[in-house]
């Protein structure tokens, strides 16, 4: 059983370096406690467990439903814990998982303020929460995606549906596609993008739409990269769908947020990997601004 504590995110104690990762949380968060050197943290994704560290896990309260945490240890090597390996010490093993601090703060700062949300569990995008906005294009900065051949996804936070987007090219008064949704997403089908673009967005109740600038520019291999070489010289270990995680959250903090909209392109591919999800939805949601 977990120690009767009032558990809290402790963001006070993070570790760089661990012996694995924890890559699937299933279960409410507040069953779940890492131990380490006498302090008590709630683990998150992406968490880098270390050595003696204590993994506690409760019973879930349905019996349908089970608790467990997956630990990736890298090299395609992985460990489900459950609440009948609790408490699950985590030994030293030969390579410890590394992540670069800078981008990894990025992901925890999303992290913790998407686990403050009143749905933290509900992965769903809600149908309809608090005023409309389109955070994704912000108003101040024009947004920047690779351009080429593409299908391009967009999303937006509250309103009431049905929502109407319509898409045009710049310095154009004819739409491109126009499209009646009831969900907070869509996607515009493949085509060429190239030049500037605007977005048309409104909920049933608005009678003007937001107006949203955005620019394809460079080719898909040319926007910025962190580099990584660096880290693979040092020899840190970084699973590969949490590599690409890293590129994007690293990607929304460069050109002054301009890259956010490509950032979020990358992570819709992704969408059953837990912590691209977290991401996705947070950059929607406007977590980060």
């Amino acid at each position: 059983m977990l120690p009767a504590v009032l558990l809290f995110f402790n963001v006070s104690v993070l570790a760089e370096q661990g012996e694995a990762m924890i890559e699937v949380i299933n279960g409410e968060l507040s069953t779940f406690l890492v131990e380490r050197d006498g302090e008590k943290l709630i683990p998150y994704y992406t968490m880098l467990v270390q050595e003696r560290d204590k993994i506690y896990i409760n019973e879930a309260r349905s019996k349908d439903v089970q608790n467990y945490i997956k630990l990736d240890f890298g090299g395609s090597k992985f460990e489900y814990i459950t609440h009948a390996d609790s408490p699950y010490l985590v030994k030293r093993r030969k390579t410890a998982m590394s992540m670069p601090e800078n981008l990894l703060n990025e992901f925890r700062s999303l992290w913790t303020k998407w686990t403050q949300r009143k749905n933290r569990n509900v992965m769903a995008i809600p149908k309809s929460v608090g005023q409309f906005s389109v955070p994704l294009l912000s108003k101040g900065v024009t947004q920047l995606i690779s351009k080429g051949n593409r299908v391009l996804h967009l999303g937006w936070k509250g309103g009431k549906g049905p929502y109407t987007v319509e898409l045009y090219q710049c310095q154009s008064n004819s739409p491109l596609k126009k499209k009646v949704v009831y969900e907070t997403q869509m996607q515009f089908e493949r085509r060429e993008w190239r030049g500037c673009y605007f977005v048309k967005v409104k909920d049933s109740r608005m009678k003007e739409p937001i107006k949203r600038k955005f620019e394809a520019v460079n080719d898909s291999d040319e926007y910025p990269k962190p580099k990584l070489s660096t880290m693979e010289r040092k020899g840190m270990k970084i699973p590969e769908l949490a590599e690409k995680v890293w590129q994007a959250v690293w990607l929304t903090q460069q050109v002054g947020g301009a890259w956010k909209f490509e950032a979020y392109q990358q992570l819709v591919g992704m969408s059953d990997y837990q912590p691209a999800l977290v991401v996705k939805e947070g950059l929607q949601a406007s977590v980060t601004q």
